[in-house]
This record gives structure tokens, C-alpha cells and sequence, in this order.
């Protein structure tokens, strides 16, 4: 089976289905993943900018954001880079009202070996169950 990285303005077109010519084509692209005639590539790069695109131009809510990215990775004939881990993201974005990409880093530190995240951000990160560190702690 052939696989293709899937940008995201495919995505967005097949989800807000709001384009008379571009709508359509993205639909049929992912009808055709939904077959098994191909398979869809999909970077955590690209889900961040979908949820950017969809929070800040068309100010979707979190929640319907998250849901709807949920059942788009987990669809037949997606293959999410670090499904799980975005899963785990989309929801920690949902739930504890912070950014994608904080909740992405907080799931992707907890899923690996980092001792935690150093960040300014400690507000964020505190509500994401990863042990955090100040960039001062390393001045020492």
C-alpha cells in the first residue's frame, strides 16, 4: 500500500468542509485512506497546526477541537507519529485548558526517559503531572 504525508490543509478542509472546490478533493483522499487504498502520514507537527488553525482563526473550542482530532487519528488508514502520546495530548489540552504543544511535551517527556521539562512556563506544566525544572536550577 502506498503511504503519503497528509499536510495540514488537507485536514482542514476535510474537517470544516468549507470549500466548494478543495472540500470535496481532501474528502475523497480521505475516503480513500478509509478503504485501505492508502495510507495517511501524520506528524505531531501538523496536528499542532491544525489545532492552532482551527483555536485561533476559527475559534473552535478546546473541547471540540480535541474530540475531533481524537477520532481523526484514530481513524482507519491514519498513521499518527505518536498516537498515543498525542491522544494523551489532546485530551490533557482538553481537560486542564492548556496549549497543545505544552501538553504534547509534558506526554512526550512522561512517555520517555527526561527527567522532566525546563520551562518559564511552570503554571502550564504544573497541571500536566510533569516534574518541571526552572532554567535558574541549571545556573548553579
Amino acid at each position: 500500500m502506498k503511504k503519503y504525508w497528509i499536510d495540514a490543509n488537507i485536514i482542514l478542509r476535510y474537517l470544516l468542509n468549507d470549500n466548494d472546490e478543495l472540500s470535496p478533493k481532501a474528502k475523497h483522499v480521505m475516503d480513500m485512506a478509509d478503504k485501505g487504498e492508502i495510507a495517511l502520514l501524520v506528524s505531531v507537527i501538523t496536528i499542532a497546526e491544525v489545532v492552532w488553525v482551527l483555536e485561533s482563526f476559527y475559534e473552535i473550542a478546546k473541547s471540540q477541537i480535541a474530540d475531533t482530532l481524537s477520532v481523526f487519528v484514530s481513524s482507519r488508514g491514519i498513521e499518527c507519529e505518536e498516537r498515543d502520546n498525542v491522544l494523551l495530548a489532546l485530551e490533557g489540552y482538553k481537560s486542564r485548558n492548556v496549549d497543545f504543544i505544552d501538553a504534547y511535551l509534558a506526554q512526550h517527556a512522561l512517555s520517555s526517559d527526561a527527567d522532566g521539562v525546563i520551562t518559564f512556563d511552570k503554571k502550564h506544566f504544573a497541571r500536566l503531572g510533569v516534574k518541571i525544572f526552572e532554567a535558574a536550577v541549571f545556573l548553579k
